[in-house]
């Protein structure tokens, strides 16, 4: 009776050290045969697995899926949206670094201005939005200050950085006030009022709040005044802009549009996009458009611009040259390099004295050789 009690013991012992040893595949097909005797237990588990996944599908669409697309919500509001504080405009500086203040010459909100069209185009900010970012780029061509979008990155918790290029003044045209009551006009000025223009052609605010030229400033900006008076070509004493009576306004006044309607307008803002610092440091005053000095009294002289400095020197420009059609002609590019070296060999292209009268001319290559 003894010997049998110590042999049960034994198995037993047996038994759960066989346990131990059996592998995790061995026990679990012992779990599954005593649920499921019998052959089928692949099978079965397989049942169960696709069941879970279809278990997990329609939880996934009715809750997973809504919170992926609408983003949790804090006091009921969406915790995924884009408001107007979670929005980043950066520009990239003269020097190549990027920086997320306002141009100077931007007067008005224009992170409110963007956020707001973003509101009227459209009703869903989210981020999980998958067309947000060209939904902001379409609209952000209605913001006449953006010139260009660069690019467009989201961020969770949510915010919106936008890079862009804005839009800079480049050129104030000066309308005859008889064809537009009101304007911006200085103390001096009365009869005409200015137009300021980007350097891409477009037409920015003229309203006094949001006008991008400081009022003491106005003497220093480049102006086109249209074509010289009469008085022009009588004297070659400096003559004021007040004499000027203007250009003809555009089409449509609308910040954002392109002055599209005037060549000479166009051709005006490309010669001082060139120029660019330089017209501040040759001292200009103003560009107009004059006859040609060759035959001015001729009734078809071709019309060409003219450069005026503060005191009275007159750089005769001649057309707007970017690409030469004649043998003769003389590239903006050359002549911006002919008065760089007439600058530089007399340390000004003005003195009140003795006001210079500029012509360009072909240079040759033994003249650019020697210099």
């Amino acid at each position: 009776m003894i010997i049998e009690q110590e042999n049960t013991v034994q198995k037993q012992a047996d038994n759960w050290d066989s346990e131990e040893e059996m592998s995790f595949s061995e026990i679990e097909s012992h779990f599954l045969g005593a649920l499921f005797p019998g052959r089928g237990r692949v099978m079965t588990c397989l049942v169960i697995l696709v069941f879970l996944l279809i278990l997990t599908l329609i939880f996934w669409r009715s809750f997973g899926w809504h919170f992926y697309e609408k983003g949790p919500t804090r006091n009921g509001e969406k915790m995924c949206q884009i408001t107007a504080q979670k929005i980043r405009l950066i520009h990239r500086l003269d020097d190549g670094t990027l920086s997320s203040e306002v141009p100077s010459w931007i007067h008005e909100n224009i992170f409110g201005t963007v956020y707001n069209k973003l509101l009227l185009n459209q009703s869903n900010l989210s981020i999980y939005d998958e067309e947000l970012n060209e939904n902001v780029r379409r609209t952000l061509k209605e913001v006449y200050w953006i010139q260009k979008v660069n690019s467009i990155r989201k961020f969770y918790p949510p915010f919106l950085e936008i890079e862009v290029t804005y839009r800079r003044p480049a050129m104030l045209v000066s309308v005859s006030s008889d064809s537009f009551p009101g304007g911006n006009s200085n103390e001096s000025a009365r009869h005409f009022y200015y137009v300021p223009l980007s350097s891409d052609c477009c037409i920015l605010p003229m309203n006094e709040e949001d006008f991008p030229v400081p009022t003491e400033e106005l003497d220093e900006f480049p102006t086109f005044c249209g074509e010289a008076p009469e008085e022009f070509y009588d004297s070659e004493d400096p003559l004021d802009i007040t004499a000027f009576s203007g250009c003809q306004p555009p089409i449509s006044q609308t910040p954002g549009n392109l002055w599209s309607n005037d060549a000479q307008i166009r051709d005006a803002v490309k010669i001082v996009n060139l120029l660019g610092d330089r017209w501040k440091k040759f001292g200009l005053d103003y560009l107009c458009i004059e006859n040609n000095i060759n035959d001015p009294s001729s009734l078809y002289a071709e019309k060409q611009f003219c450069l005026v400095t503060k005191n009275g020197s007159r750089i005769h420009w001649g057309r707007c040259m970017e690409e030469a059609s004649n043998k003769g002609d003389v590239l903006d590019v050359d002549k911006v390099a002919q008065l760089d070296e007439m600058y530089e060999a007399n340390g000004c292209l003005d003195t009140p004295e003795e006001p210079f009268n500029i012509t360009f001319h072909k240079q040759t290559n033994h003249e650019k050789t020697q210099r």
